[in-house]
């Protein structure tokens, strides 16, 4: 029911006080609500808890092979008893837009949390992830039963608390079901569909998410983590997709980046990405870097995560027996971000902003540069290794990246060069 403020009229300013109605009592005692308590059928179970006081509207577009399909999977979910509260309601009686397929969905008066989001994940602990897990699982399992295309993914899946109503137990999560695949290129009215198959090909994603999750989760909660879960093989794809959702490579990010035995370009993309993010971040200055310092910990964390990927790498042209463009595109691009990341760290001032062509402004260096011999050696050493993949890259025709050549060379270099849209070596 709502209630909205209403200004008295000249007439209702002339009755007596106790005739207005801001006086009555039933409507001041609407300003103090008891909170609802559980019924018999939720007393043990609980309930899922809102903490909004108004449902959630979104607009879902689609394409006109999309519409019947879509009307179809809806109504079987709001059907099926074990995840009807966990699923948006189509509004299509309320659709002003059908002819181009524009329909408002309807979210329960939830509270939603992003199951990875920013630096951190939610109020989920390691304890938590086995049964989210498993109502993941159960709910493909249901789902794909009743020819219901299911696409979680935890890079983009909400989650709903629900609150349980026994004095100091925890709350738990169950998984918000939005992601499915109106684009499925397969009739789900076709008896033949290989449901069991593509049930399983999901399942096995989901699987190698959370093998993720729960080891970055592991590895935050304590410094010992068991060595069965140390022994499961990652798949460096995954990790690079969870680690871009869940922030930069933190201690714990980078921990599980070590695990990891084999490379995969979505790896190297997220690693060239947050190396390029953290060189933006470093200023000028003119005196050596102090520690502890916030510059001095973000390369810190950053050094040995990179050079364990370029040993994967270096396995993978090894393994390949051959020189893959993207294999060595990603090393020479990584061992750029290694060399002036070692500038930053060893030398004495740092004369331009956000490492601009500080890759090559350091050939010029001598070792009176740096603080230390050892420094001047390590970067000398890195920039010759990282100018030999570069010339590796040109030999098969590759490119570096064009966020990378920022640090290669200045704006007016790369404008004086005509490397502004093209990146070459």
């Amino acid at each position: 029911m709502a209630f909205s403020a209403k200004t008295p009229s000249v007439d209702d300013l002339r009755q007596p006080l106790k005739n207005l109605t801001i006086n009555k009592a039933h409507a001041r005692h609407h300003r103090v609500s008891k909170p609802r308590q559980p019924d018999r059928a939720n007393a043990k179970t609980g309930a899922l808890h809102s903490r909004v006081n108004r449902p959630k509207r979104r607009w879902l577009w689609l394409k006109p092979e999309q519409w019947d399909r879509a009307i179809v999977i809806f109504k079987k979910l709001g059907h099926i008893e074990r995840v009807t509260k966990r699923v948006p309601r189509l509004c299509l009686q309320q659709s002003e837009d059908a002819a181009c397929c524009r329909v408002p969905l309807e979210y329960p008066w939830y509270h939603f949390s992003k199951c990875l989001r920013g630096r951190s994940l939610p109020d989920l602990k390691g304890l938590d992830l086995p049964n989210l897990r498993k109502y993941i699982i159960q709910d493909l399992d249901l789902l794909y039963a009743l020819h219901i295309p299911y696409a979680p993914d935890l890079t983009t899946l909400s989650v709903v608390e629900k609150m349980l109503t026994s004095p100091g137990m925890r709350p738990t999560f169950r998984p918000f079901i939005s992601a499915l695949d109106f684009d499925f290129n397969i009739d789900i009215n076709d008896p033949n569909t290989p449901w069991v198959e593509l049930m399983q090909t999901r399942k096995q994603m989901i699987e190698a998410q959370f093998d993720v999750v729960e080891l970055l989760v592991a590895f935050s909660e304590s410094a010992q983590v068991p060595s069965e879960r140390l022994s499961i093989e990652l798949d460096p794809d995954i990790v690079g997709k969870i680690l871009e959702n869940h922030g930069p490579p933190t201690k714990p990010g980078g921990q599980v980046i070590r695990q990891l035995n084999g490379y995969s370009t979505g790896l190297g993309r997220f690693m060239i990405s947050r190396g390029w993010a953290d060189l933006l971040c470093l200023p000028r200055r003119t005196e050596p870097m102090v520690t502890p310092d916030w510059k001095v910990n973000r390369i810190d964390d950053y050094l040995p995560i990179v050079d364990h990927v370029l040993c994967l790498i270096d396995q993978s042209i090894r393994d390949e027996g051959m020189r893959d463009i993207n294999l060595l595109r990603d090393r020479a691009c990584l061992l750029i971000i290694q060399t002036t990341m070692l500038i930053h760290l060893h030398a004495k001032v740092i004369p331009i902003d956000s490492s601009e062509g500080l890759f090559r402004k350091s050939g010029y260096d001598t070792v009176d540069s740096y603080t230390t011999y050892e420094g001047f050696k390590s970067v000398a050493h890195a920039r010759h290794i990282a100018e030999e993949a570069v010339g590796e890259l040109i030999d098969v025709g590759g490119k570096l990246d064009k966020f990378v050549m920022e640090f290669v060379w200045t704006h007016a270099e790369r404008e004086r060069n005509g490397l502004l849209e093209t990146q070459t070596g």
